[in-house]
């Protein structure tokens, strides 16, 4: 068990606690939105781009690492803080993404191409580690530091790596979490696979067609003891992979299910003991069939679940950060449980075994709560988080 100290998250609930709390209260985001300019054709579709920043033209730098600097500044003096206390050789660095910089490689080649001059290759920027990197040069730190890519579980992964770290007693503190932008190739190749919706997303529901890509940002601290007034407990995780195939997943939901048993086995607890899941649920015809079948036959009607994503988008690489921070907001201030709008005739065909949360006024009953990933090549991960 660690601790995950002062969330700093930047998604399309918003930039700080109090916006990303009135997003979850009034169920709508108005980040994510009709956007053109990713597809081909100038087709539109729903995207959530952040406004938080603004696109770079310098080659020295990409979107990512300014969505990272902004959450840094909101830890940084925590972050001055550890160190003082546990060292610069004491404080790892972890970093889950799916898109590092390709967004800019795309503007950067484009540009380029228009010139008829040859793009310059920059390793600081364009490969996958640059993100971690970044965060290590910018403190100054020695220990281990390492950027995680597993698709759409990779900040679930980093926060298990972080675990791991500070477990093994190879750091006493890591900066971890994760970060994705928007980006030409991500929008099209979700699109070519059929998995793009162009309206809003609806997870869980019959008429569900596909996901809504939003950017996202998220740091935490980690630790094996609180380091702030504002923490929760990371208590246990699973971790597996389906094998199965490279983009869909296994539809009987075994290995998701070995997934959260590992997690529930880890931490001494029973399915009856989670108060609430917080599913992957991605809008896809395929996905949530698996995930629904699994948590049918976990937990039956027993457990309220729901899923996110029609409010976040789905942040690829960022989703597992950026769903802690939403169990983290439920846990730090008793919010209603997040919930689909959806009258009964719309989901309870498929997923009447399941305890979909379709109103506003329900809470948590045990404070207990399970967050699940459920990435491409069947890289499936839960986190189980408490107060």
């Amino acid at each position: 068990m660690i601790f995950l100290n002062d969330f700093s998250i930047l998604s399309c609930l918003g930039a700080t606690d109090l916006e990303s709390i009135e997003t979850l209260k009034n169920n709508k985001s108005k980040y994510l939105k009709e956007t053109s300019g990713y597809l081909i054709n100038n087709e539109s579709a729903f995207l959530g781009k952040l406004p938080f920043v603004t696109d770079t033209q310098e080659q020295e730098t990409c979107r990512n690492i300014l969505l990272l600097d902004q959450c840094l500044q909101k830890l940084d003096s925590l972050i001055e803080r550890i160190i003082s206390k546990f060292g610069k050789n004491r404080v790892g660095t972890i970093i889950g993404t799916s898109t590092s910089a390709i967004s800019d490689v795309e503007n950067f080649a484009e540009n380029h191409y228009q010139q008829n001059i040859k793009l310059p290759y920059d390793k600081r920027v364009y490969e996958v580690g640059c993100l971690s990197k970044y965060i290590k040069n910018r403190y100054q730190l020695s220990a281990p530091c390492y950027t995680i890519a597993t698709s759409c579980s990779s900040s679930g992964r980093a926060l298990i790596s972080a675990s791991q770290l500070l477990e093994s007693d190879l750091c006493d503190a890591v900066i971890v979490g994760g970060t994705d932008s928007l980006s030409k190739i991500t929008v099209n190749g979700f699109n070519t696979l059929g998995a793009l919706s162009k309206e809003q997303c609806q997870p869980f529901n019959k008429n569900r067609h596909g996901i809504n890509i939003g950017e996202g940002t998220g740091l935490t601290i980690a630790t094996k003891e609180p380091v702030s007034d504002n923490s929760i407990k990371l208590i246990s995780y699973g971790a597996t992979s389906d094998a199965y195939h490279i983009s869909a997943p296994e539809p009987t939901g075994s290995m998701a299910i070995k997934t959260m048993e590992q997690a529930l086995r880890m931490a001494h607890l029973t399915p009856h003991d989670i108060g609430y899941v917080n599913l992957h649920g991605t809008g896809t015809k395929l996905n949530d069939s698996m995930e629904g079948c699994a948590i049918e036959k976990l937990f039956g009607k027993s457990v309220p679940v729901s899923s996110t994503k029609h409010l976040t988008g789905h942040t690829l690489g960022a989703a597992s950060i950026v769903e802690a921070y939403i169990c983290n907001l439920i846990l730090q201030h008793n919010l209603e449980l997040p919930y689909h709008n959806y009258d009964e005739t719309e989901y309870v065909e498929e997923f009447g075994g399941i305890n979909l949360i379709t109103k506003n006024n329900q809470k948590l009953d045990k404070k207990i709560i399970m967050s699940n990933s459920f990435a491409f090549g069947g890289n499936n991960v839960s986190l189980i988080f408490g107060q």
